[in-house]
């Protein structure tokens, strides 16, 4: 309403000027010609071709300021028409557009569009007018977080659906999750919910969508910038190599929708005409950039993400504390999660990924406080609460466990040396004062083995060789035991058949 408002009073205003000045230029041109002998007017009439014209146009000093300022007048008044024309001539091309955009189309085929597209939310208590069609824990903490979203015009967000829907002519029935832990994985889900899970082949391939991944949410990458990142030069080596990775990349998500069942076999192929489009480009845009497509979720470290957000909230006392057992079981899931820390998996040991770099010591020290908070838990447990024996050797093993993990995490791509050898000395430690050798074996090997992949010559402390020296001892002691209790079994059986 106050846009039809503005719109009508600038109509009245620009219509008022032009009648306005015609006013008053007919009463000038009135007055003028008043002054002029009516008998000069009679002899021009009854013969106006032997007769002179009147002198109409002959005007004093003060009439030709008059018409001056007059003349002044009209140009102010036919720039402000022109301004005011202009202004609704872009007011009805918007709206024309935007009612050619949403005419029904020729093609018979119907979709179903996201309404995550076409609703807006109130935003109470800080969260973001976004609806996510299949929110998971990560998006939700994501949005209680961010306290900067930037909510668009409803206008705008369905222009911009609309112009998409215009470029790719029809939309997928697939949609895409992208979950970043220590590998990249691809879920392709269907219309009616089936998944299928997808590696990418090529560490570049993966280089490429991560990189796109962890931009802000629909923004466009410029082609210099994600070339330079990924593929070292700007050279048109790189660029055609570039497009290369996506239309692969686009074919194999579509060759594994297709042999999940996801989408329909059109019978000629992926080649020319791909079902599945993960990675945009704007051919407008003078810097060709890319993005992935804006109904691709994203999440990063989805457990440990909810885990982490519950631990702080519980340290701040605005959320109940989980049990030992359950802190126990979430962290056993978080490890299996995050492995050797973010994307190490693809990433060479010898040479991280540099623009992944912050994300990496972001994740390791997320894991690390969480390792760490429950360490504290379950030591505080030990030391307030009287357990039984049996209640105070799991509690042990837990703790031991605990460490292991810790020192595991801190000696990933980018290790905390110190921090993680003395977590491996506090594992040795209690699994020697509960004997378990084996489990105390396992933790010293995994560590070891950790290392040795990433080609570093390791030279434990004294403290952790004269630890290892003791578990080998035992588990040597341990080991003849067993084979001298073995071989008196044996001849007691042999005894035995003999007699």
């Amino acid at each position: 309403m106050s846009d039809r408002n503005e719109r009508g009073c600038a109509h009245q205003i620009a219509s008022c000027f032009p009648l306005s000045f015609t006013v008053i230029f007919l009463e000038v041109m009135l007055r003028h010609l008043t002054g002029l002998p009516i008998a000069m007017w009679e002899a021009w009439l009854q013969n106006p071709l032997q007769t002179s014209i009147p002198p109409i146009f002959t005007f004093t000093p003060d009439d030709w300021s008059i018409l001056e300022a007059m003349f002044e007048v009209a140009c102010f008044v036919s720039a402000l028409l022109l301004g005011v024309s202009c202004w609704i001539a872009k007011e009805a091309v918007r709206y024309v557009r935007s009612v050619l955009l949403f005419s029904p189309r020729g093609s018979s085929t119907t979709f179903s569009p996201s309404v995550s597209r076409f609703v807006r939310i109130s935003a109470p208590l800080d969260l973001a007018p976004v609806v996510i069609d299949a929110p998971s824990l990560t998006s939700v903490l994501d949005l209680l977080q961010d306290r900067i979203n930037l909510s668009r015009p409803l206008s705008e967000i369905l222009v911009d659906y609309a112009l998409a829907e215009t470029e790719t002519r029809e939309q997928t029935p697939i949609t895409i999750r992208i979950s970043l832990s220590h590998l990249l994985i691809i879920t392709l889900i269907g219309p009616d919910g089936k998944q299928e899970i997808c590696f990418l082949k090529n560490d570049a391939w993966v280089a490429l969508v991560v990189y796109l991944a962890i931009q802000p949410r629909s923004m466009w990458m410029p082609k210099d910038t994600v070339l330079n990142t990924i593929y070292g030069g700007i050279e048109d080596a790189q660029y055609s190599l570039c497009k290369l990775h996506i239309r692969r990349i686009h074919r194999f998500l579509a060759e594994n929708a297709k042999e999940a069942g996801l989408l329909p076999d059109q019978g000629g192929g992926t080649e020319g005409s791909l079902d599945i489009t993960l990675i945009e480009h704007d051919p407008r845009d003078k810097g060709h950039p890319w993005r992935l497509t804006p109904t691709c979720q994203v999440e990063i470290f989805p457990r440990m993400g909810v885990l982490y957000q519950q631990v702080r909230l519980a340290t701040e006392g605005k959320a109940p504390l989980l049990t030992l057992e359950e802190l126990y079981s979430r962290c056993e899931e978080m490890m299996q999660e995050y492995g050797r820390g973010f994307l190490a998996d693809h990433q060479p040991w010898h040479r991280t990924w540099r623009w992944a770099r912050d994300l990496y010591l972001e994740y390791r020290n997320m894991c690390l406080h969480i390792l760490d908070y429950a360490i504290q838990r379950a030591r505080n447990t030990l030391t307030e609460t009287e357990l039984a024996p049996d209640e105070r050797s799991q509690a042990l093993g837990k703790i031991a466990m605990l460490y292991k993990w810790f020192a595991l995490a801190a000696s990933g791509l980018i290790p905390k040396e110190e921090q993680a050898e003395q977590a491996l000395q506090e594992s040795l430690a209690i699994f020697l004062e509960l004997k378990d050798i084996t489990a105390a074996e396992d933790a010293y090997q995994d560590y070891a083995e950790s290392l040795a992949q990433k080609g570093e010559m390791w030279r434990p402390q004294a403290t952790t060789e004269e630890l290892w020296e003791r578990v080998m001892a035992q588990a040597t002691a341990s080991r003849r035991f067993q084979r001298q209790h073995e071989s008196r079994r044996r001849s007691s059986r042999k005894g035995r058949s003999q007699q």
